[in-house]
């Protein structure tokens, strides 16, 4: 442990003032319910509680914390969510949104609660501090997982996009060598991804965050805009909820970085609550958005990559397109720096900080394998279901309900368990439902249409196949 850290754990212990009335081990309430859990403990940053007006550090600090959380929120995953309708249905499909929106909410806190009970500042801690050494090995490779397949995930959407802009762009055949996906995606990593995942600071890119918010922003306005009558709807409970969840899940999983937000908020634990709450009902609200606008507008066709179902002559979209992979590029140094992180912290613990050679070696081997990887699928929708089902659901709702659990003095079944084990049910149900869907359904899921045009973005004309016109900026083309 750092003495970063050391100091961080005093200024903790600190802070905490145990109340008269009841008993307290390790700083928890072991009274602690669901509503308890969800409200603001009093005891806690008491100067914070009781300031009538934030400094401007302080504002501004939960303007980024906010910020950080719905970035984490709306990467890769978000342009998949009208896939999930179309998998579970439009209506179970929202519902399946607003429900992963509120366990990880509740799951979150149960974390922190349980963080705060080991005097931890980390996941991985945590999990040391209850489970021990193999509960720490579990949490760090949940942990390393998901952002290297994040990582991946971007990929393919640079994969997806960057060749339909240039074939626009330039006019080239279909079949150019210049249109090749792998192409495109080790140029990429080469010029853009490597670079930039070696800094040693991700502080340099801090301000890609609200960058990339403010063009998701723009990208639902796009969708929004291309939204035609409403056809070919599921209204019922489709075959997919499996799939639905898992990529749902991957989205909203964002316990990776709790622990840093929690502390970026002075480890207030109201500032910490209430950004939490907010955060996630404005992430899921784009959520809900993006999916409804994508999947009323393209039904039972609507892909794993909805940017795959716009035409390629579609300029509006192709601006999108470009954009959208500038976001994933940006988010992309992130990811790797959280993977090396693991790495760092797993094997060379005692020996930081890391050498150059060092340093610059993982990181290529995380980009580089990365980009290999990226090349054996064309399927964003499942990679995302894979990463969702095997590790993020363990990580995001199984873990922090096991490790609240550890924390309390009471029985397992008590009620100040109800809601870790509403979470553990929860979480135990959709990876039986996922992995169920997906052995059943394995074909059809690891099926995409990267690589070619839907048929309704041509027309007939005097029996001859001609794209569609589409109008951007009041021309026709």
């Amino acid at each position: 442990m750092t003495s970063t850290e050391d100091s961080s754990l005093a200024a903790e212990k600190q802070r905490i003032v145990q109340p008269e009335a009841k008993s307290y081990s390790n700083g928890v309430n072991h009274g602690a319910t669901l509503g308890s859990l969800m409200a603001p403990n009093k005891t806690d940053s008491s100067d914070a509680l009781h300031s009538t007006s934030p400094s401007p550090s302080t504002a501004w600090d939960t303007f980024s914390a906010h910020v950080n959380y719905v970035n984490a929120v709306i990467g890769s995953g978000i342009i998949a969510m009208p896939f999930a309708l179309r998998e579970a249905g439009l209506v179970l499909g929202v519902v399946v949104i607003v429900l992963v929106a509120v366990v990880t909410d509740i799951s979150l806190v149960l974390l922190m609660r349980a963080g705060r009970a080991a005097r931890t500042n980390t996941y991985q801690d945590t999990a040391l501090a209850f489970l021990g050494t193999p509960g720490f090995i579990v949490c760090g490779g949940l942990q390393f997982a998901v952002p290297y397949l994040s990582m991946i995930s971007y990929n393919l959407v640079a994969g997806d996009a960057l060749p339909k802009v240039l074939q626009r762009m330039a006019e080239l055949n279909p079949h150019s060598v210049w249109l090749s996906r792998e192409l495109h995606i080790a140029m990429v990593t080469l010029l853009v991804t490597l670079p930039l995942s070696c800094v040693r600071s991700i502080k340099t890119l801090a301000h890609s965050a609200l960058l990339s918010i403010a063009i998701l922003a723009v990208l639902a306005i796009s969708i929004a805009l291309r939204v035609p009558v409403m056809t070919e709807l599921e209204f019922i409970i489709a075959s997919g909820l499996g799939p639905a969840q898992a990529i749902v899940t991957f989205g909203f999983g964002i316990h990776q970085i709790s622990f840093s937000l929690y502390r970026s908020l002075d480890e207030n634990v109201q500032r910490w609550n209430e950004t939490t709450h907010a955060s996630l009902a404005a992430s899921a609200g784009l959520c809900i958005f993006i999916a409804i606008a994508g999947y009323v507008t393209f039904g039972k066709f609507t892909q794993g990559d909805l940017l795959e179902n716009y035409c390629w002559r579609d300029d509006l979209m192709n601006v999108m397109r470009c954009l959208f992979v500038f976001t994933v590029l940006f988010t992309f140094p992130s990811e790797c720096f959280a993977a090396r992180e693991v790495i760092e912290t797993s094997f060379f613990g005692k020996s930081q900080p890391a050498s150059t050679l060092r340093h610059y070696g993982i990181s290529l081997a995380l980009v580089v394998s990365a980009m290999l990887l990226s090349f054996s699928t064309r399927c964003l929708a499942f990679v995302l279901q894979l990463t969702g089902l095997f590790f993020m659901c363990p990580l995001a709702f199984m873990l922090p309900s096991i490790l609240f659990i550890k924390s309390q003095e009471n029985k397992t079944f008590s009620r100040q368990n109800v809601s870790a084990l509403l979470v553990l049910t929860f979480s135990i149900i959709a990876t039986i439902a996922g992995i169920t869907t997906l052995i059943s359904d394995y074909v059809t899921l690891s099926t995409c249409s990267d690589g070619f045009q839907m048929d309704y973005c041509f027309t007939e004309v005097n029996g001859t196949k001609v794209p569609i016109k589409f109008t951007f900026l009041g021309v026709d083309y």
